[in-house]
């Protein structure tokens, strides 16, 4: 993951990218929180967004934070829907491939750190596993990230972690995003006129 990090705050891609205005906004955010060590101790590999985003949800801005309906929502939660929603288009609508179906498009309209678009790959993940699709799961993984589970998001230091959260479990699984790739994630700017 250092290496896909690495390779994002390259300077000279940051402006290709868009990104510096982002990132400056996430580091903005990120300076709010009073207490850092609370904020960044539990950052172990591989639970560093579960843990960071809950903390700081806690010490970023409460008033901007209860405007917005930004809330923390529990990986459990997110599995469990997830989950009910793939066993819906199994069972009741007749998708025997559920989520990992071409046809079947998600979009998370408050994407928040991208935990739903996440999960949702993860479920998709499987079910080709179990198919037997092999190597070509996670490139069947890689697609749907791009192509049909779409999220969006108004906070630029959540719309940063949703790609990296993203980029990370498709590096994980064997179909990193290339230079001139990304996950269908995208930030609505009309963010700054609501601070």
């Amino acid at each position: 993951m250092s290496a896909l990090f690495g390779e994002i705050v390259n300077p000279d891609r940051l402006g290709r990218l868009g990104l510096e205005k982002l990132l400056d906004g996430a580091t903005a955010a990120l300076n709010r929180a009073e207490d850092k060590e609370s904020l960044f101790g539990g950052m172990g590999a591989g639970k560093a967004i579960q843990h960071f985003y809950e903390p700081f949800l806690a010490d970023f801005d409460p008033d901007l934070r209860k405007k917005l309906g930004v809330w923390y929502t529990p990986p459990e939660i997110v599995r469990y829907m997830v989950e009910r929603t793939d066993r819906v288009l199994r069972e009741e609508l007749n998708i025997t491939d559920g989520l990992a179906n071409d046809r079947v498009h998600v979009l998370d309209p408050c994407g928040g750190t991208g935990a739903y678009v996440a999960e949702t790959l993860r479920r998709i993940y499987r079910t080709c596993q179990e198919r037997g699709d092999g190597e070509l799961a996670a490139q069947t993984v890689k697609d749907a990230a791009s192509k049909r589970i779409f999220g969006f998001e108004i906070l630029s230091a959540s719309y940063v972690v949703a790609h990296w959260q993203i980029g990370a479990l498709l590096a994980e699984i064997g179909a990193p995003l290339k230079k001139n790739e990304r996950a269908a994630v995208y930030f609505n700017q009309f963010a700054d006129r609501l601070e």
